[in-house]
């Protein structure tokens, strides 16, 4: 949703036999979605979807086949060419939000990663219980 709440950005998956996916805008009064980009099949697709506070600026993660990194690019929000955003690769960057003042940005950084951790005996007995049973 753009900040003004005016305006929807979304990725689409084409259903033809060869389609690939669009980042498509709409507005949220209603209407037909217009695309902004289309990216063909098996090449990448855009993910993590971003409107700048402004409203100027859709940015956006890109993925390529086998889930390769492309990097975070941006696009005019009324359409024109994308831009590669090289500094969020430099500095290790995963994910991203937006302060609402605009000039601010907070980023995650370091590996993806879960551990599965099994913790035993460690809750104290309840009365009527005993270790026991």
């Amino acid at each position: 949703m753009s900040p003004d709440e005016s305006r929807l950005a979304f990725a689409f998956q084409e259903r033809q036999e060869n389609g690939g996916y669009s980042l498509m805008v709409m507005s949220t009064a209603g209407g037909e979605p217009r695309a902004l980009l289309h990216f063909e099949a098996g090449a990448s697709w855009p993910q993590g979807i971003y409107w700048s506070p402004d409203g100027r600026y859709i940015y956006y993660k890109r993925h390529g086949g086998g889930d390769e990194y492309v990097g975070l690019w941006r696009i005019p929000a009324e359409g024109g060419q994308p831009e590669r955003l090289d500094w969020y690769e430099e500095v290790g960057a995963r994910g991203m939000r937006f302060h609402p003042d605009g000039r601010r940005i907070a980023l995650k950084r370091g590996d993806f990663g879960s551990e599965v951790w099994v913790m035993e005996d460690f809750l104290p007995a309840t009365a009527g219980t005993s270790d026991e049973e």
